[in-house]
């Protein structure tokens, strides 16, 4: 039962009223107290009147006898009782009081005194009127009782208010539970119910179908790329089966067991590369890897300069693989990608562009624009097919002229570059260049001040 939120809001709910209304109730009483003890003050402080202006405008005359019921003490300058209507038990008490309301009591029954001087030409008087606040007492006492019977009336109020209200309020949350388990129970996309408003629920459900549509998205990029991927490894994996298949024919002729094994050795190492692109594109989203994304202008250029290297050997006298800095580049600078990661994205655009390029050349190029580190690879090559464009950097995208030829690759070195260069919070385009053919790809990636 107090696991439930309704159940504890509710118990709050009752406990903070009860506090507030034990609070409420003293400080009642006490005004009530007070008051009273005023009033009746007021009444005593009115039957001493007479006897102080007495005392002021006639000094040479005794002071009257009290009227019926007045219960006065007046003591002269000499110390003698002059008048006396006090009862006999309050005397000592009266007589020790001092100030506008002194409380006093006698046999369970509570008086209020009030005492006064007046001085004239015979000396000082001291005068004290005292006043019975049974009357008042009872009262407070009358209030008291009916604040006590009234409490558990209110509270339970409370809580049944409480308890309707947080009913209520928790009505859309009980609708987006029985959508979640509908949407969970049958395995397929869905979205919650969004309640109309701008409450914090209508904001929360608006979040939760975004993180949903998200997660949907995610899930079918990631199906897709199963798909992808097992449709890649398909062909290669019966190629090889076939060549083994071959092999295990030819395992009396030398020569040809050889050429089977070196073209099986080729199909594994084309597997390898897919497995090697596809596990770094699974990687790039993970915390330790976006925990490397670190690295100074310095340490890419280094790199480039090594990926540069590769692509030479790798054009042979094929192509010719130029090199350039352009301007002052801030080698202290930081980026957010680590160097063999920007090597990463070197080495698959200028293996793209030596594919394009039979003869010719490939220009890799960096330059800092400002707060932007940008690098460009160039080729004089084939260019890339207008309609291929917008697709370039989808996962297991070729050219249809390049899957017809039996072109070497997977789809996926455009598919990483622009990974990795999301990943360091910049991005990649690929154009054809204008009048001079081939294409031309550009990565920028934000700079931050030296560290």
């Amino acid at each position: 039962m107090l696991s439930s939120i309704q159940a504890r809001v509710t118990l709050g709910s009752v406990a903070i009223a009860a506090i507030v209304l034990a609070l409420l109730g003293v400080v009642v009483g006490e005004q009530l107290h007070r008051i009273a003890g005023t009033s009746i003050a007021d009444l005593a402080k009115a039957e001493l009147q007479p006897y102080i202006a007495d005392l002021r405008n006639q000094p040479d005359e005794q002071p009257d006898v009290p009227n019926r019921g007045e219960q006065v003490l007046v003591i002269g300058p000499d110390g003698r009782t002059v008048v006396d209507t006090v009862p006999a038990g309050l005397l000592a008490a009266v007589r020790a009081s001092s100030g506008d309301a002194a409380r006093v009591h006698e046999g369970g029954v509570g008086y209020v005194a009030v005492a006064a001087t007046v001085t004239n030409p015979r000396g000082t008087w001291r005068l004290w009127a005292v006043r019975s606040s049974v009357g008042a007492d009872r009262t407070v006492s009358a209030v008291a009782r009916v604040l006590l019977l009234t409490a558990p009336v209110l509270l339970l109020l409370v809580a049944l208010g409480s308890w309707l209200l947080v009913r209520a309020a928790l009505r859309p949350v009980r609708r987006l539970r029985t959508a979640a388990d509908r949407i969970s129970s049958a395995g397929t996309p869905g979205r919650l119910p969004e309640e109309r408003g701008r409450d914090e629920l209508a904001a929360l459900t608006a979040t939760l179908n975004r993180f949903l549509d998200a997660q949907q998205d995610g899930i079918e990029r990631e199906r897709r790329m199963v798909a992808d991927a097992s449709h890649e490894l398909r062909t290669p994996l019966a190629v090889l089966t076939t060549r083994l298949d071959l092999a295990e024919r030819h395992v009396g002729d030398a020569d040809a067991l050889a050429e089977a094994v070196r073209q099986a050795r080729s199909d594994v190492a084309a597997l390898s590369r897919l497995t090697t692109q596809l596990l770094e594109l699974s990687q790039l989203g993970s915390p330790s890897v976006a925990a490397a994304q670190d690295g100074t202008v310095g340490g890419l250029l280094s790199e480039t300069m090594v990926a540069v290297d590769r692509a030479r050997a790798l054009a042979g006298d094929e192509a010719h693989v130029e090199f350039e800095i352009g301007g002052d580049i801030d080698e202290a600078a930081w980026v957010r990608l680590d160097p063999l990661a920007f090597g990463r994205i070197v080495d698959n655009l200028t293996t793209n562009a030596l594919r394009a390029t039979s003869r010719g050349s490939v220009e890799v190029r960096i330059q800092q624009e400002h707060d932007r580190l940008v690098l460009t690879v160039s080729d004089t090559g084939t260019g890339v097919p207008a309609d291929f464009l917008p697709r370039a950097f989808d996962r297991f995208t070729r050219a249809a002229e390049r899957r017809a030829a039996g072109a070497e690759g997977s789809g996926l070195g455009l598919a990483l570059v622009r990974a990795l260069a999301h990943a360091g919070g910049g991005d990649v385009t690929l154009a054809n260049r204008a009048g001079t053919g081939g294409a031309v790809a550009t990565v920028t990636l934000p700079l931050t001040p030296p560290r």
